[in-house]
């Protein structure tokens, strides 16, 4: 197992070791009624063979193994369910908690590139799979385990020829079940990743549900999960089963050359007269046990193996490299004024620079747009401005503190956004505003709610602010939802404003609305406004505009003076939006 991985689980599990170890004990003394019952019928069968009549007194023995072979695990079973109250509720709250504060250190891009059904499907695999992996250890293995150290004991005390069977049959069957074992498991681990792509595929058509029923491509989307399956999961799962099949055919034969061989070696030890009637039935149950726990073992052991396939699949969320991270000794910005400074700045995705040499100085308070055609470099910058992606060169300074040297949350908390198209949680709309402020109150979201024009279409509502949306918020219009969006710009009240195409997804109609919701919002903060406009007749009354073209500036100026040249870009884009509404 990768060494990563098992930090991951120690950090989760070690607060609770002590109990762990101790709960350990249960499955252990499970073992000492089958040997405490296998005794007393010894006994009780040396009596039977010398004695016609059995007594109270003989019989005590054989009564008090039962007893014993009984009490003693009840007791380590019962402290045993004691630790499973203290244990598990908080130890399964650990392994989830980890892996998704794993996750959420993840890049934006991370969750651009993986599908979400695919991240949800190996966070559920971890979940599963620790209890899994743990249950068949310490429920499955454990037993079968301490009942052939037990047993080997026992072949060892009554005669050495029987121990060194039980050893050769362990020196034969381990190395032909680890081979087996082995080969199954990298098959295994291949069926679980074809697994964890065909979640990823259902949840990413089921995400775009409406665009499926748009376009009518139910049945091509059945055809094309159908030839996954014929082309990729099928034959990786027969393979899989087929190996099984193999398995399980070969690893029984040990078995049966190791029963045979102690019960001819018990007959000739009985008629050596080295042994009795008694020890013989001993002798063959411990045998019995034996195989019979060896089964277990491989059948524990086939499970061990499918689930430690599905978790180290899982656990690829775990040991995907983390990039864009903060730096070691970054520290929490501080905003105030709003002053930000692109300063010789190169960036974009992967190896390719979006943006090039980029230098501007927006001033604390100012009101600039940002336009330019698709791809020039308006999501660049704001994608740079938040750390969503890296900057390959330059600095990037937010009230003279480069955000470089800055926590990235600590940088998105004291920046409002509203995107182009609001996705709500599926959670209420009192707690959708309130998302963006730390406890924010209900008067508090209220105003928010007014000052966006949303508060009397909630009230109208007849859970009011207590209604649920919906996932993603489906249960309201787009200009509804871009409302909430307004409303939780306004309650957090930040020093940066940031509107990225906030109307571009809204009908003409609902636009001027959400418009005159977005004016109020410039009218009563003071804060540093970037707007990325795709339509130019919204950012008329900022304070600047800047056009981008191919990640370069190429005009900056007022409304009225960019209209003004000629040949000059934005008058180019003006007049064809113009003529085009015409």
């Amino acid at each position: 197992m990768n060494k990563q991985i098992i930090i991951f689980l120690w950090n989760a599990v070690k607060s609770y070791k002590g109990w762990m170890a101790i709960m350990m004990i249960a499955p252990i003394t499970s073992t000492t009624f089958g040997f405490a019952f296998n005794y007393a019928t010894k006994l009780m069968v040396d009596i039977m063979s010398t004695k016609d009549h059995i007594t109270f007194e003989m019989g005590i023995m054989p009564i008090l193994y039962l007893l014993g072979g009984l009490l003693i695990p009840y007791l380590f079973w019962t402290i045993h369910n004691v630790g499973q109250l203290k244990v598990y509720p908080f130890l399964s709250q650990n392994i989830t908690s980890a892996t998704f504060a794993r996750i959420l250190k993840n890049d934006y891009n991370y969750f651009e590139n993986i599908p979400s059904g695919s991240i949800v499907s190996k966070v559920k695999g971890i979940t599963d799979g620790w209890w899994n992996l743990w249950s068949a250890i310490a429920y499955e293995l454990v037993e079968p385990v301490s009942r052939i150290i037990i047993s080997s004991g026992v072949f060892l005390f009554f005669n050495i020829k029987l121990f060194l069977i039980v050893i050769i049959f362990f020196i034969i069957s381990l190395p032909l079940s680890q081979f087996f074992f082995l080969k199954a498991s990298k098959l295994n681990q291949i069926d679980k990743e074809n697994y964890h792509k065909i979640m990823g595929f259902i949840s990413d058509k089921i995400t775009n549900i409406f665009s499926l029923f748009s376009f009518a491509k139910k049945r091509h989307e059945i055809n094309a999960l159908k030839d996954f399956y014929k082309s990729t999961a099928i034959p990786a799962a027969e393979a899989f089963y087929r190996q099984n099949i193999i398995t399980h055919t070969a690893i029984p034969m040990p078995s049966w050359a190791f029963i045979t061989s102690i019960f001819i070696v018990t007959m000739v030890l009985y008629n050596k007269g080295e042994i009795g009637s008694g020890s013989i039935a001993f002798i063959m149950m411990t045998a019995l046990n034996v195989m019979q726990s060896f089964e277990d073992i491989n059948e524990t052991c086939n499970n061990i193996i499918k689930s430690f396939s599905d978790f180290k699949a899982s656990c690829s969320i775990i040991l995907d490299p983390l990039i864009n991270q903060d730096k070691p000794h970054s520290k929490p910005i501080v905003i105030t004024k709003g002053e930000i400074i692109f300063n010789n700045i190169s960036s974009g995705y992967g190896d390719k620079n979006i943006l090039q040499n980029l230098n501007l100085h927006i001033k604390p308070g100012e009101r600039i747009g940002l336009v330019g055609t698709s791809g020039a470099g308006k999501s660049t910058l704001i994608n740079s401005l938040m750390k969503y992606i890296p900057i390959h060169k330059g600095e990037i300074f937010i009230d003279g503190q480069n955000i470089d040297n800055v926590k990235q949350d600590s940088l998105r908390a004291q920046i409002s956004l509203i995107p182009q198209e609001c996705m709500l949680f599926n959670i209420s709309l009192r707690e959708n505003i309130g998302y963006a402020k730390e406890k924010a109150n209900l008067n508090e979201i209220i105003e928010a709610a007014k000052l966006a024009n949303i508060h009397d279409f909630i009230e109208s509502l007849p859970e009011k602010y207590e209604t649920m949306v919906g996932e993603r918020g489906v249960k309201l219009s787009g200009g509804q939802r871009q409302r909430i969006a307004i409303a939780r710009a306004m309650i957090k009240k930040s020093s940066i404003l940031i509107l990225d195409e906030a109307t571009a997804s809204l009908d003409s109609i609902t636009e001027i609305e959400i418009q005159k919701s977005i004016n109020t919002l410039l009218e009563i903060t003071k804060a540093t406004v970037i707007a990325i406009a795709h339509r130019l007749s919204t950012i008329k009354h900022l304070d600047k505009i800047i056009v981008l073209d191919q990640g370069k500036i190429i005009e900056q100026g007022s409304f009225s003076e960019l209209t003004q040249k000629p040949e000059g870009k934005f008058k180019e884009l003006w007049d064809h939006q113009s003529y085009a509404a015409l």
